[in-house]
């Protein structure tokens, strides 16, 4: 269990330190768009991120909370682990998609501050959906 959540650790930071790399691009390759895009593709990319953010939800409860319930009870179990490092590798894999986002509205014309939102969601759901041991675990 403890490999495991040093891997899920370090997977976690990775994806942080990829969101900074997003921002530090656009900062340094602004893009230089002469037309203004359309405000209706802001709120579709928005609402195609309230759902990710739904996802995950639904993620963590069907697969890492189901997991943790059957880890509790047997700590050994191989294919409950497996779930559990699955949940939290398709949390941060749509977690990374609404900084994607911001990174894609950037680059299509819309200011950095429209696209920042997107950038501060993935972070705040890459840290609080962090791997935690729980502290009745045996290994």
């Amino acid at each position: 269990m403890d490999n495991v959540v040093k891997s899920l650790r370090i997977l976690q930071v990775a994806m942080l330190v990829s969101i900074v790399l997003y921002i530090g691009i656009l900062v340094r390759l602004a893009p230089q768009i002469s037309e203004t895009p359309r405000p209706v593709f802001l709120i579709a990319i928005m609402f195609l991120s309230v759902l990710n953010v739904g996802g995950i939800l639904v993620i963590r409860r069907l697969v890492v909370a189901r997991a943790e319930a059957a880890l509790r009870n047997n700590p050994a179990d191989a294919p409950a682990l497996v779930r559990w490092r699955a949940g939290y590798i398709a949390t941060y894999a749509i977690a990374e998609s609404v900084a994607l986002f911001g990174l894609v509205l950037r680059f299509i014309g819309f200011s950095l501050a429209q696209a920042a939102p997107f950038f501060v969601a993935a972070l705040v759901l890459i840290l609080f959906f962090g791997p935690r041991r729980r502290a009745n675990a045996v290994v």
